[in-house]
């Protein structure tokens, strides 16, 4: 049996994504990409998730919209995947919204607040007193 995802088999698309991994780190260590600053004192930083969707986190600048922009776009002709660039959300956090509408024009995306979100359906965000746990120990 022959599993596929929208016309790839399961190791075109490990292969795929580890290239996107490999793609984002190069940009990372080449100091094109910064990525989201966990904890400023110790620069710990995360600049990606993986799983069923790829999470990218990064600090708000032009260069950042811009290199998200251009790996997309390399990543989907190197690997002959499709990317949903209207499935894609920017959740812009501390910053203006004038910026949000333009890096969302610039990345052909949809912009979500970031008050709450679904993320592999979980919710992100939101109101804690009136969230429900999610898990039962």
């Amino acid at each position: 049996m022959n599993a596929t995802l929208e016309g790839l088999d399961i190791m075109n698309l490990l292969v795929n994504v580890e290239g996107l991994n490999i793609m984002m780190n190069a940009t990372v260590e080449a100091m094109m990409f910064s990525g989201y600053k966990v904890v400023k004192e110790e620069a710990v930083s995360i600049t990606h998730l993986q799983f069923t969707d790829t999470l990218v986190l990064g600090e708000n600048s032009w260069a950042n919209i811009r290199v998200l922009q251009e790996n997309l776009i390399i990543f989907v002709v190197i690997s002959s995947s499709k990317v949903s660039f209207n499935r894609i959300m920017l959740i812009a956090v501390n910053v203006s919204e004038s910026w949000s509408v333009e890096a969302l024009e610039v990345l052909n995306c949809k912009i979500i607040k970031p008050h709450s979100f679904l993320y592999l359906g979980i919710p992100i965000g939101g109101d804690p007193s009136r969230l429900v746990c999610l898990w039962v120990e």
